[in-house]
Formats: C-alpha cells, sequence, structure tokens
C-alpha cells in the first residue's frame, strides 16, 4: 500500500508539473508532452529515492538494506525453527530405539551379582554390553549430525544400508503411528557417490512427512532399483 501510494503520488506529480509546463510554454505535441514528462520522472528520481527512504524509517523501521537484511534473518529463523521440528520428531522416535539397548544393559547389570563367577555370563556381558553401548553412541551421533550443518563430503554410499539406518531410526515413531514398512529392495546393496549424511537427511524428510501424512496409520512402501546404464559409443 506504502508503494503503491508513493508510485501514484509520484505519476501524479509528474503530470501536473507537466502539465504546468505545457500551460507556460504553449505547446501542444503529444510527442514533446511525452518527452517533458520522462524527462521531470528522470529529475525527480533523486526526490523520489529521498521520500522512499524517509517512508521506509517511518513506517517499516529502516533502510531498504536493513529490510532486506531483516527478511533474510527472518527466513533463516524459520528454516531453524523447521529444523528443530524436525530434530525433535526424530529424536522421539530414537528415544524408543535406545530405549531397547539400555534394557539390555539394566538386564545384565541386575544379573551381575549372581552370575559375576559364571565365565559365559561374563563373556556375554563384555560382549553384549560393549555392542549394545556402540549402538546407543552411533544413534546419537546420527542425530547430531542430521541436527548441524556440515561441509559437503562425497564417498561411495550403499543405497540400501543407508535407508535401512533411516527406518531403524524411525522404528519407534512408525510403531506409535501404526504405520506398515514394506520394503522392496533390489538385489545387493548399490552405490553411488554422495554424501552418505545430507542423503539420510533427505530420507528422513521424506520418512517424517510420510508419517505427517498417515496419521491414522497406513503402509510406507521403499523401493529401490538400479537403472539400466546408458549404452556406451563406439567408434
Amino acid at each position: 500500500f506504502l508503494i503503491t501510494s508513493l508510485t501514484i503520488f509520484y505519476l501524479s506529480a509528474v503530470i501536473i508539473i507537466e502539465r504546468g509546463f505545457q500551460g507556460v510554454i504553449g505547446y501542444s505535441s503529444l510527442l514533446t508532452s511525452l518527452t517533458t514528462a520522462i524527462l521531470i520522472a528522470i529529475f525527480f528520481i533523486p526526490l523520489r529515492n529521498k521520500i522512499q527512504q524517509l517512508a521506509d524509517k517511518i513506517f517499516l523501521k529502516g533502510s531498504a538494506v536493513q529490510i532486506a537484511q531483516e527478511n533474510e534473518y527472518l527466513r533463516k529463523e524459520v528454516a531453524q525453527a523447521e529444523k528443530m521440528k524436525e530434530v525433535a520428531t526424530l529424536a522421539s522416535g530414537m528415544a524408543h530405539e535406545i530405549r531397547n539397548p539400555l534394557t539390555v544393559i539394566q538386564t545384565f547389570f541386575d544379573q551381575l551379582p549372581a552370575k559375576k563367577d559364571n565365565p559365559e555370563f561374563m563373556r556375554q556381558l563384555n560382549t553384549l554390553v560393549g555392542k549394545e553401548v556402540n549402538r546407543i553412541n552411533d544413534l546419537v551421533t546420527q542425530l547430531l549430525e542430521f541436527s548441524k550443518p556440515s561441509p559437503l563430503s562425497l564417498q561411495e554410499t550403499g543405497i540400501r544400508r543407508l535407508i535401512e539406518d533411516c527406518l531403524n531410526l524411525l522404528g519407534g515413531q512408525f510403531s506409535k503411528h501404526n504405520i506398515q514398512v514394506v520394503k522392496n529392495f533390489g538385489a545387493g546393496d548399490h552405490t553411488l557417490k554422495a554424501d552418505a549424511n545430507k542423503l539420510k537427511q533427505v530420507f528422513l524428510n521424506l520418512f517424517l512427512n510420510a508419517i505427517d501424512a498417515m496419521p491414522n496409520g497406513g503402509t510406507l512402501t521403499v523401493s529401490t532399483r538400479q537403472s539400466p546404464s546408458e549404452p556406451q559409443a563406439t567408434s
């Protein structure tokens, strides 16, 4: 509304001044009127810019550059807020995944006083507890990698294993929303050169959107296939 009002005021001023010139000089040619109006408009551009800057300071509390910077800052804030929402959803699902290894560890330590002299029990304790601790560490690491920006790192990445990791991370969310996951993976684990962390973020976003789209339950089908290679030209 402000820009429109200023534009109308500016054009009206140009027309009024041009009519004044026409009355004083006495020309009647349409071409002369247009030329005069253009020259007047060019002459008053600095004045229009000053009025625009003054209006920005009074009504918008800043210059055009400051307003653009603030808008860019707000866009980043909105993007970060959306990112944190995704992280919160992911963390909620991961809580279920972390609880399972914690239960295993707790069970072993509850039995430790009675079975500390049992070699087989101690062997299982050393093997399984270490394995479950590493599993928890992997889950937390993946969550941290998802939440923070990182530079692009291209390397050979197995797509099937990457998707499996994402589905496992969200296993609690799938169960909570009564969503059945159907996997149609092609033979083998096809690889491509990509940034595994960023690709994982893409798949997690897709799966989180799928969960949002099925609040009353449903089926999520995940399929992979390798496109046939393009024929090579021969000479």
